[in-house]
This record gives C-alpha cells, sequence and structure tokens, in this order.
C-alpha cells in the first residue's frame, strides 16, 4: 500500500524520483533520463527544529525533533530510491513492469576522518516472477541508469560558497 499523495515521504519521494507516483499494475514507460536536467534543494535548519527541505518554495520534507530523517539517511534514501526506479525501468522496457521491486540500503560511516560513509551497500529482490539470471540482468541495466549511484561512484566538484552568506528577511 503507498503512502498518501500528500505524505512527507510520498513528496521526498517525488523529489528524488521527479515522477509522480502510478499505480503498480498500470504499464507505465518510463523515457531515459537527459543530460540537460538540475535540481535546486533548499535546507533550512533552524535552532529547535528538524531539517526542512524545499523545492521552488515548496516544502517537501519536514520531520519532528529527534524524528527527522537525517542527511545520511536522505542519500541512502536516494540511492535506493534512484535504484529501485532504474530497475522498474528496465522492467518497463522489457515487458514485466508487473513485477514489485525492493532495493534496500545500508550505510556504514569510515573509520576514518573526514566524516563520511565508507561503505553502502545495496539490496535487490524481486517479486517471485522473475528468474535469478534474469534479475542480475535487470540490475546490471538499471545501475547504467541510476543518476544517484553514478554520481556517488564518480563524485562531482562540490562547490561551497562560504563569501555569501546571506541573512534571512523577517
Amino acid at each position: 500500500m503507498n503512502p498518501p499523495l500528500d505524505s512527507p515521504i510520498t513528496k521526498l519521494h517525488n523529489f528524488i524520483t521527479d515522477w509522480a507516483f502510478t499505480h503498480a499494475h498500470a504499464r507505465v514507460h518510463y523515457p531515459r533520463m537527459s543530460g540537460h536536467k538540475g535540481w535546486s534543494i533548499k535546507a533550512v535548519s533552524n535552532p529547535g527544529s528538524a531539517l526542512a527541505l524545499h523545492r521552488q518554495g515548496e516544502l517537501l520534507f519536514a520531520g519532528g525533533r529527534g524524528t527527522a530523517v537525517s542527511p545520511v539517511e536522505h542519500l541512502l534514501i536516494g540511492a535506493a530510491g534512484c535504484l529501485a526506479l532504474s530497475c522498474r525501468a528496465v522492467l518497463g522496457e522489457r515487458g514485466g513492469s508487473g513485477t514489485s521491486v525492493e532495493v534496500t540500503a545500508t550505510g556504514w560511516k569510515a573509520a576514518n576522518p573526514p566524516s563520511r560513509l565508507g561503505r553502502i551497500e545495496l539490496s535487490v529482490r524481486f517479486g517471485n516472477d522473475i528468474a535469478e539470471s534474469e534479475a542480475r540482468s535487470i540490475v546490471e541495466e538499471a545501475e547504467r541508469l541510476c543518476t544517484v549511484n553514478n554520481t556517488l561512484l564518480d563524485p562531482p566538484a562540490i562547490e561551497i560558497d562560504s563569501s555569501r552568506v546571506e541573512q534571512s528577511a523577517g
């Protein structure tokens, strides 16, 4: 059962995938992503409140104090969600979009500085109607489609502009 369309986890899911929820039984064609797409997110952390994430002025996700999804968990959500939807796209192209796909992401913190994950493990499970060899083939193709995991494997340059710190109005 899917969570309600207006729930924070659904909004986070839609943010990660940039696709609206569809019914599992619907046959949907997932086009391959072009290389000219960009994303922008604002993360707000105020004293005494949880992290809030916004896209184009819309609140995507905010959790209660002590129960909010951490930034590291968001990273794991992105890795698992992207691979699951990439598998779904491959299944759709092969005419097998009726089976379930489950991806579990587990991360371990690196032992040495700087603070980061040293290892991420992704476990993929399909419904019973997919043979093991076919499942491996689907995952191999999905790995090439997964923008999040490909970014983690070949990290982009990250630029932090600390020379321009703005004071919020209000």
